[in-house]
């Protein structure tokens, strides 16, 4: 995972899931403006998108195949590589 990604993958984590669909109301009820929401929730525009996003796809506020696996947890310092010639060695 890039810098930029793991990044932005922390500031939508960031958010609570309150936040998030307060984030659908707005944009759904209300009919605001993705910058204007953006402005109000106090995020980034691509924030608001991507929430917006994980609602018209999976129906919730966060994407329930991604989120686990690509934003929690430490990074692996060996790779799959190294634990073949690991596992062969011993």
């Amino acid at each position: 995972m890039s810098i930029v990604r793991a990044i932005y993958c922390l500031d939508i984590m960031a958010l609570s899931d309150d936040l998030k669909l307060r984030i659908i109301h707005w944009y759904y009820e209300e009919k605001m403006t993705m910058r204007g929401i953006s402005g109000l929730a106090r995020c980034s525009l691509g924030v608001v998108h991507k929430v917006i996003q994980n609602y018209q796809e999976f129906g919730e506020v966060n994407n329930p195949f991604t989120q686990a696996a690509q934003c929690e947890g430490r990074p692996r310092y060996l790779t799959n590589e190294d634990i073949s010639f690991i596992a062969a060695v011993i």
